[in-house]
């Protein structure tokens, strides 16, 4: 039962890392679609300006498929490494560490440790300051291009993106904060009534001993009276 039990906790963990990975790949899906019009339109088709965009649709639509697949910790390593790469392209074609998109390192961060766990969420942490560093070194040495024009309205959803899925995130992590205080809930109660349970039939078990004990006597008194009156 307990087995059972931690097999279905899983499952539902499971469902709920998919669902999160599946709206957040429709998310950033769809802002790499916005980005690359609006860039178009506004004939900004630099290819080192398009490289992190087009990766970063590729990663969520990849990611997408591995969960609609069941390969939920596929989809999330995907989903995280393949963000993470298109940040870094899109950062060092638009100024480096100063760029708007260094801001979406964070937002994967605390994605990687809320889907992949602890582990990725230090591997993410440590390689995003790498790849800082790396970047305000070559800023320093004049190695990095020049920043790429861009638009507003990519600008504006490089800022609004990473809000969103920010709180996308802090909603699954409360939602399963609140889960997990139900079940333990659950569990405590569950537990207070078998014990209630418990005492009870160990109440009426020593009642109906009692009463046995008692009967047992009284058969007792009862054989040595009659024995008493034969003799």
């Amino acid at each position: 039962m307990q087995e059972e039990s931690r097999l279905d906790a899983r499952a539902l963990g499971d469902a709920r890392r998919a669902r999160l990975i599946e709206w957040t790949s429709i998310s950033l899906g769809a802002f790499a679609i916005a980005a690359m019009i609006a860039l178009h339109v506004a004939g900004l088709t630099e290819p080192r300006r398009l490289a992190g965009t087009l990766a970063l649709l590729i990663g969520s639509a990849a990611a997408w498929l591995a969960c609609r697949a069941g390969r939920v910790a596929l989809g999330g390593q995907v989903l995280v490494w393949c963000s993470l790469a298109a940040i870094t392209v899109v950062a060092y074609a638009t100024g480096g560490f100063r760029s708007p998109a260094t801001n979406g390192y964070l937002t994967v961060v605390a994605v990687a440790g809320w889907l992949l766990g602890m582990r990725f969420m230090i591997a993410t942490t440590a390689l995003s300051l790498a790849i800082m560093g790396a970047l305000f070194v070559l800023g320093q040495f004049g190695l990095l291009p020049p920043p790429a024009p861009s638009h507003p309205l990519v600008l504006f959803s490089t800022a609004a993106i990473a809000l969103a899925l920010g709180g996308l995130l802090f909603y699954y992590v409360v939602r399963e904060m609140q889960f997990s205080l139900e079940k333990e809930q659950a569990l405590h109660e569950g537990l207070r009534r078998a014990n209630d349970e418990l005492e009870q039939k160990v109440a009426e078990r020593t009642h109906e001993l009692s009463d046995a004990k008692e009967a047992a006597e009284r058969a007792n008194r009862a054989k040595g009276a009659f024995l008493a009156s034969m003799s």
